[in-house]
């Protein structure tokens, strides 16, 4: 529960699943309280009613929530209780088809995105090499996508659709991904989940003015605050494969600090 006196800034955290120690989150959380910022936590998942004191809240932080908890975050943006991020953005993000073709109408650098309902229609749009992926995406993590051509891809669906089939872009094989926090932007170089699966941390890559005004467009676009834009190299320059609300910025060393620095700003 969040402490309301007079002039004490406050943050309520909703989160899909209690923060651990050594993540993300805590390490956030303490350096608000350090700037005294009042910080609380509450799990939609396990109590969907939201409790007085989340309305009262200078800033409603949410994370990881599932579409029934996400839809309470809307009602309280609704109430214009100050959420970051934007519930509408989030919802976005988990809509592949329309995440893309809203990028694509603003000029970014994407893959041309084929919706399909099963997993026959995915395999039958592979003519040549084709990410296969779920429509539902978000998570950042690179689970549910697939690589190949409807003469080698498993004719059982590897996981649920509905689907969104991708030409393969050829790259270099490493996944760039970008994270940010407001203005602040760093990036990783990481291997490609298509070989190696959801791979944590990275290598440190310099991120130059070019990435710096993509990022700043995916957030004029979308309307994400904390959010991650994965991007391969391709032979014309970067191009975005996918963005995710809010992601866990590990082998980020600033990541804490500028997540912090956000949400302080928001505060203000």
């Amino acid at each position: 529960m969040l402490d309301h006196r007079q002039g004490q800034r406050s943050v309520a955290f909703l989160l899909g699943k209690p923060p651990r120690a050594g993540t993300l989150l805590p390490e956030v959380m303490a350096l608000l309280n350090a700037a005294d910022v009042d910080t609380a936590v509450h799990l939609p998942h396990d109590q969907p009613e939201l409790p007085d004191w989340v309305a009262g809240a200078h800033l409603v932080v949410h994370r990881g929530l599932k579409w029934s908890a996400l839809r309470s975050v809307a009602q309280l943006a609704e109430a214009r209780v100050p959420c970051c991020n934007p519930p509408a953005a989030v919802a976005l993000t988990r809509k592949r088809p329309a995440l893309m073709a809203l990028l694509s109408q603003a000029g970014l650098p994407v893959p041309l995105t084929v919706a399909v309902s099963d997993w026959q229609e995915a395999r039958a749009a592979a003519t040549t090499l084709s990410v296969i992926k779920t429509a539902e995406g978000g998570d950042g993590r690179g689970e549910n996508v697939l690589a190949g051509t409807r003469g080698d891809l498993p004719g059982a669906p590897p996981f649920p659709g509905p689907y969104v089939v991708q030409p393969f872009i050829a790259n270099d094989g490493w996944d760039r991904k970008l994270y940010v926090a407001g203005a602040r932007v760093r990036s990783l170089l990481k291997p490609s989940p298509l070989a190696h699966g959801h791979v944590t941390g990275g290598a440190p890559i310099a991120v130059d003015d070019a990435l710096s005004r993509l990022a700043g467009r995916v957030a004029d676009v979308t309307g994400l605050e904390i959010f991650g834009v994965d991007f391969l190299m391709g032979e014309a320059g970067p191009v975005i494969v996918d963005v995710n609300p809010f992601p866990g910025f590990r082998g980020v060393g600033e990541g804490p600090a500028m997540i912090t620095e956000h949400l302080l700003a928001r505060l203000d």
